[in-house]
């Protein structure tokens, strides 16, 4: 079984509580490992919470599995990297990596072009196209975002915490998934 949870609004009791029941997984959404831009976010949570927090969740025996995004508006190269390595530093069990897309409806969405299809949200898809930052394009940040995915599934010592986690057959998926190279459009015009 797994959830979601807020930096915020995590502790202890609650956690030891919900590995009684049989939570296994949780979903934290750190969104980024910049101080600004999580300001800039509202995320309502301080970046000196969450060392705290991997470490109470991790005691309880309980697996991490990392949200961020990628992409977001006061986001340069740099603070990717930094997202990047807040990723590889604790080194979670999944991390779901994520470009930034503006909805319809948002305050930001008034301020870009509107796309003229639904399927510039496809994570995965072909004609994906996140948003772009205010020193990025969405061809950098949706470039960064998909090497940052693999990179991080390849490395060793990743691999190898997987592996005696979760096994060998955990370990061959994942190295199967990492096979199959993402088709981008945006990607092969720029």
């Amino acid at each position: 079984m797994w959830s979601y949870a807020r930096v915020d609004t995590i502790n202890r009791h609650l956690l030891k509580r919900l590995k009684k029941v049989g939570m296994n997984w949780i979903s934290y959404g750190f969104e980024t490992s910049t101080s600004g831009v999580l300001q800039d976010v509202k995320k309502g949570y301080k970046l000196d919470q969450v060392a705290n927090v991997i470490k109470m969740t991790q005691d309880e025996g309980i697996y991490i599995c990392a949200d961020v995004m990628f992409g977001l508006w006061e986001e340069n190269l740099a603070a990717m990297h930094r997202t990047y390595d807040f990723l590889v530093t604790y080194n979670f069990e999944w991390a779901n990596m994520y470009p930034v897309f503006v909805y319809p409806g948002t305050e930001p969405y008034e301020k870009i072009i509107a796309p003229e299809s639904w399927k510039t949200y496809a994570l995965y898809g072909y004609e994906c196209v996140p948003a772009k930052t205010k020193y990025l394009s969405s061809a950098e940040v949706l470039r960064f975002r998909d090497e940052a995915f693999h990179n991080y599934y390849s490395r060793p010592e990743y691999l190898r915490m997987i592996e005696s986690k979760f096994g060998i057959e955990t370990k061959e998926h994942i190295l199967r998934m990492l096979q199959i190279p993402l088709q981008r459009r945006i990607l092969e015009d720029s």
